[in-house]
């Protein structure tokens, strides 16, 4: 199925995988995913590790309006934390981060994102793996969707194909974006 089809049919909640190497392409994605769930009454929540407004800004740029809501409130634009940084360490900074946001959504809701920023590192990509199979492993507890993002090129070369198939392992969705007209979406 064509992603943007896909994002636009979803109406139960599902775990997504969204691989990409067109960055355009996949913002477009993202947003959509949010949109349409915004139009439907859920609330939004955008990951990043840049800065809201610049996501904002890439909203205005693909002809996506948002303001209207961020106005309400019922989408939030949130720059994560460093969490090598938390002095309770990366592994439970990040469970109390994802305890807090989740406690201060309201259901329904759908959540674009990653956590760990570098995944480009054997390290890196392990650590967002635990988390995968940590989210994928309670998402019955989960009110909602949550697209996770990947840019295929960050993804090690070393293994490749064994960090492609945990990852596969812990969704129950892959939207593979490569170029608007050989994009793919399949529900596992």
């Amino acid at each position: 199925m064509e992603p943007l089809q896909f994002v636009s049919s979803l109406d139960a909640k599902k775990h997504i995988l969204l691989l990409r190497n067109d960055p355009v392409f996949g913002k477009i994605i993202e947003f959509r995913f949010l949109e349409n769930g915004l139009i439907k009454g859920e609330s939004g929540l955008y990951l990043t590790h840049d800065e809201p407004q610049q996501v904002i800004e890439e909203m205005i740029k693909l002809d996506i309006d948002m303001r209207m809501y961020l106005k309400n409130k019922s989408l939030t634009i949130l720059k994560l934390p460093k969490f090598d940084e938390d002095p309770d360490g990366i592994l439970l900074g990040i469970e109390k981060f994802i305890q807090k946001t989740l406690s201060e959504l309201k259901p329904p809701y759908r959540i674009v994102g990653r956590i760990i920023s570098d995944i480009s590192t054997e390290l890196g990509m392990s650590v967002e793996l635990v988390l995968e199979r940590y989210l994928h492993s309670r998402f019955d507890s989960i009110a909602g969707s949550v697209l996770c993002t990947y840019n295929h090129n960050e993804i090690p070369k070393k293994d490749s194909l064994k960090w492609m198939d945990q990852l596969i392992k812990n969704h129950h969705a892959v939207i593979y974006a490569n170029a608007p007209h050989k994009a793919r979406a399949v529900l596992l």
